[in-house]
């Protein structure tokens, strides 16, 4: 837990985006809002950032001290390891042509490819729904597969 004074929170509130600060401090944005509005820390509207970066000008509301002190510690209940995404999110590559289909996209490429090209919509549609669904344009058929062959591996 990240332990803040109120007035801290209030001035970090009112200088950063939440989901800055919700980054930063490693916790969700809703629970940081959760927080602010649990021990009455007005928090920007929406459109603020975009009127401050736009030069114009917003006010500001004081710090509430009709309920809490300034000076009253806060807990920013911080995220668990395992919802932390951005450290965990694996890279995954698509190759530039595929050496070995996995039988799924095997038979989704023979099934689209009995199918055909729709130039009507320009799109490939399948008969059977037995394969992948796939809405693709013809330029972009083999990458789609690429991708398609790729995730099918990775999940393997």
């Amino acid at each position: 837990m990240k332990q803040l004074a109120r007035e801290q929170l209030y001035q970090s509130v009112w200088s950063y985006p939440l989901t800055v600060l919700a980054h930063d401090w490693n916790c969700d944005t809703s629970k940081l809002a959760a927080v602010c509005d649990a021990f009455d820390i007005a928090r920007p509207k929406a459109g603020h950032w975009s009127r401050q970066a736009n030069g114009k000008h917003t006010r500001i509301p004081e710090l509430s001290l009709e309920r809490y002190t300034a000076d009253r510690l806060l807990e920013i209940p911080q995220r668990k390891a395992h919802e932390i995404s951005s450290s965990s999110s694996p890279t995954i590559r698509v190759p530039d042509r595929i050496r070995q289909y996995e039988d799924d996209v095997l038979k989704t490429r023979r099934e689209y490819e009995k199918r055909g090209y729709h130039r009507d919509v320009n799109l490939f549609s399948p008969i059977n729904t037995d394969c992948a669904a796939l809405s693709v344009s013809g330029q972009t058929f083999s990458r789609a597969l690429r991708i398609l062959n790729t995730v099918y591996r990775y999940c393997r």
